[in-house]
């Protein structure tokens, strides 16, 4: 690329930037683009999520369930002895 092009695009780019951090134009954004987005995912991502929290939970459980029929049967089998 040329030099002029570039400095064009440059400063194409550096007004671009500085016009989005000005203030209303970001609460804009983020009430307009972002807050929507992220409302999207996490209604897409919710049962997955959900499903994930119960599959621990049944796991935990299991093992605690595990743990204390191993302890029951050692103790029965130490009585027996």
């Amino acid at each position: 690329m040329s030099d002029k092009l570039k400095n064009i695009c440059f400063d194409i780019i550096d007004k671009c930037v500085s016009e989005i951090k000005q203030k209303e134009n970001m609460n804009k954004i983020k009430k307009e683009v972002l807050d929507p987005c992220v409302t999207y995912i996490m209604e897409r991502l919710y049962p997955y999520i959900l499903s994930t929290c119960i599959v621990f939970v049944l796991i935990v459980l299991m093992c605690i369930a595990i743990l204390t029929i191993l302890i029951f049967n050692k103790n029965i089998s130490l009585k027996k002895l």
